[in-house]
């Protein structure tokens, strides 16, 4: 499934800011669950790699690429948080 879902986000752009899109809906509705999500990738793809098993690229850089989406997400809504605060 992570093999297909990369092939697609390596070819269609707008496949890209729809899983973006997707993330943050999802996140807005449960936090929980995108923070382990995202978590659970990228400590299983660290750990496979220090544990000496051969990653793929396309596996490495979708994880790469949802840790730097959540965190963007994140930073937008502090952002936003922010801006609605009045003082």
């Amino acid at each position: 499934m992570v093999v297909e879902t990369y092939a697609v986000l390596d070819h269609d752009t707008n496949v890209v800011q729809e899983l973006r899109t997707f993330m943050d809906s999802i996140l807005s509705i449960d936090q929980d669950l995108v923070t382990g999500a995202v978590r659970t990738l990228a400590l299983n793809t660290i750990t496979a790699y220090q544990n000496g098993v051969s990653i793929k690229w396309h596996d490495a850089e979708l994880g790469i690429y949802l840790v730097y989406i959540f965190g963007e997400i994140n930073k937008s809504k502090r952002t936003l948080d922010r801006s609605k605060k009045t003082y």
